[in-house]
């Protein structure tokens, strides 16, 4: 073999080693790692309409869904090693709505979180992005 084929052979395999360890560290569950999680909740008032919502990414779409009152939606996934993992979400409520990203890598990075609760209010919709909610919300959108 070459050098220059040999070193491409050795780059490739270091690649491939690092982009497994990451599958089997995310899949596997290994301790210090663990998936992120999104979490829709419906906080609205009692006599409110229904909360709908579709969320999707690149390669996944949810569908439309229905939350009623203190209803909660959630899922996990492993992000991209390479920080591209994107997820949005349109809500309805009513004649409201408002279009936004739930997820994305420089949320993570400048959260520190793996954890990130969209909460519905008849003000707004806030994020909690600790492990329980209502624990530190921050309205992020208003309605449109």
């Amino acid at each position: 073999m070459t050098n220059t084929l040999m070193k491409i052979l050795i780059l490739s395999l270091l690649v491939l080693n690092i982009s497994q360890t990451f599958v089997i560290a995310c899949y596997g569950n290994r301790r210090g790692y663990r998936h992120t999680t999104i979490v829709i909740v419906n906080k609205l008032p009692t006599n409110a309409d229904l909360l709908e919502y579709r969320c999707q990414s690149k390669n996944h779409d949810f569908g439309l869904r229905n939350l009623w009152m203190n209803q909660s939606y959630d899922w996990s996934f492993c992000p991209s090693v390479f920080g591209r993992t994107l997820y949005f979400c349109h809500f309805y409520w009513g004649s409201k709505h408002k279009a936004f990203d739930v997820f994305t890598s420089k949320l993570a990075r400048n959260t520190g979180s793996k954890d990130f609760y969209w909460i519905a209010k008849s003000d707004g919709i806030y994020l909690d992005y600790h492990s329980t909610p209502t624990r530190a919300l921050k309205k992020i959108h208003d309605w449109e």
